[in-house]
C-alpha cells in the first residue's frame, strides 16, 4: 500500500495511523475509525471507498441474530402480508439495537 493518492497529507497520515504492516501486508488496527474516515471523506475522495467492502450476507445474518445495526450502516427491510398489495418499508440506521 502506498499513500501516493489524492489524499491531503493530514488524511493520508490519519489513514496510515489506522494500519499496521505485518509481513508486507497491511492490517487494520482500528476498524471503527477507518469506517468513520471513509464515511466522512469518501464523497470527496472516492478512492477511500475501495478500502472497505461490506459482507452484506454476514451483516444481515448478524442483524437477524442480534437485532443490532452497526454504526454507519443503514438496513432496509420490506415486508408484505399475503393477499395485500401494501408493502411496508422499515429503515434502520446504525448504531441501533432493534427489539424483535
Amino acid at each position: 500500500m502506498t499513500t501516493n493518492t489524492n489524499l491531503p497529507p493530514e488524511l493520508a497520515t490519519l489513514l496510515m495511523s489506522l494500519l499496521k504492516e505485518v509481513n508486507g501486508e497491511f492490517i487494520i488496527t482500528d476498524m471503527p475509525a477507518l469506517v468513520k474516515l471513509v464515511q466522512e471523506h469518501g464523497q470527496q475522495y472516492p478512492e477511500l471507498f475501495d478500502l472497505v467492502k461490506i459482507d452484506e450476507d454476514a451483516l444481515l445474518k448478524s442483524f437477524h441474530e442480534t437485532g443490532t445495526v452497526p454504526p454507519g450502516i443503514k438496513i432496509t427491510h420490506t415486508s408484505t402480508e399475503e393477499g395485500s398489495n401494501v408493502t411496508e418499508l422499515k429503515v434502520f440506521h446504525g448504531p441501533r439495537s432493534i427489539k424483535s
